[in-house]
């Protein structure tokens, strides 16, 4: 279990058996891959000089995709993970969506 987990997220996790059910440990998975990608996107479409309009459609897509909880987890423990701690340096205004 990740160390920057608050206790009653690890007895949500315990109690529901949310790491016990192979399917829904692949699923957060995928939706961390997900998230991660959209947020790689988001700077390459920035650092291209896309229109604001363009940037706020990535942004939507953060917030209508599957997955919500995984997403607020990975702005609240970017600091533990090296690799989003980067990528929320270079897209601050991310934490926003």
């Amino acid at each position: 279990m990740p160390p920057g987990l608050r206790r009653p997220s690890r007895y949500t996790i315990r109690v529901l058996r949310l790491n016990e059910r192979d399917l829904l440990v692949a699923a957060r998975a995928d939706a961390f891959g997900g998230y991660r990608a959209r947020l790689r996107e988001f700077i390459q479409q920035r650092e291209a000089g896309a229109s604001a309009d363009d940037l706020a459609r990535l942004g939507i897509g953060f917030r209508t995709a599957p997955h919500a909880t995984v997403w607020a987890e990975m702005k609240r423990q970017q600091q533990q993970l090296p690799e989003l701690a980067e990528l929320f340096a270079q897209a601050p205004e991310a934490l926003a969506f």
